[in-house]
């Protein structure tokens, strides 16, 4: 009786060890929108999966263009997971910071106090709170607009990919 039960443990061992590939990528289902880089190539392709074998598949990119794609060469899978207003609203402060900042840091620096009525204090003053506006307005701009969020599958041969975004 043990002689069997080993036998037939080490039977349903050897068969989820050579499972194909589509079992171990649940996430890489056909209509998934990615962004994968190939390792012969040296650029990203975003686009959709149409159709998934056990380990291959074919994406098609928003230009037309198909691309059939061995999933043991690819470099790195990215999965889209929809929008969001809190990476959204990150990337438009740090958009409103970098379109604001240039004019407001060289009009601080040519700035001359002697000449003005207000001091360098009140010029820092100045710039920092007119920074804080360019940056609340680029968040709220990009709170509306919402951010891609990509997750990243950094081991190909995982059941899914990370949860960390």
């Amino acid at each position: 009786m043990r002689f069997v039960t080993k036998v037939l443990l080490a039977g349903v061992v050897v068969g989820l060890a050579s499972a194909p590939c589509s079992a171990q990528l649940a996430d890489l289902m056909p209509g998934a929108r990615i962004r994968m880089r190939v390792a012969t190539s040296s650029g990203l392709t975003e686009g959709t999966i149409i159709a998934r074998g056990a380990d291959s598949m074919v994406v098609a990119t928003l230009a037309g263009v198909q691309h059939r794609v061995s999933i043991p060469t690819l470099a790195s899978v990215d999965l889209y997971r929809g929008r969001s207003r809190v990476l959204g609203a990150r990337k438009g402060a740090l958009w409103g910071i970098a379109i604001g900042g240039i004019p407001l840091v060289l009009a601080y620096v040519a700035a001359h106090p002697s000449g003005d009525r207000w001091s360098r204090r009140d010029q820092l003053h100045f710039t920092v709170y007119a920074l804080s506006a360019y940056a609340y307005t680029g968040a709220l701009v990009g709170a509306g607009v919402r951010g891609d969020v990509w997750q990243h599958c950094s081991r190909l041969t995982a059941p899914t990919c990370d949860s960390r975004p």
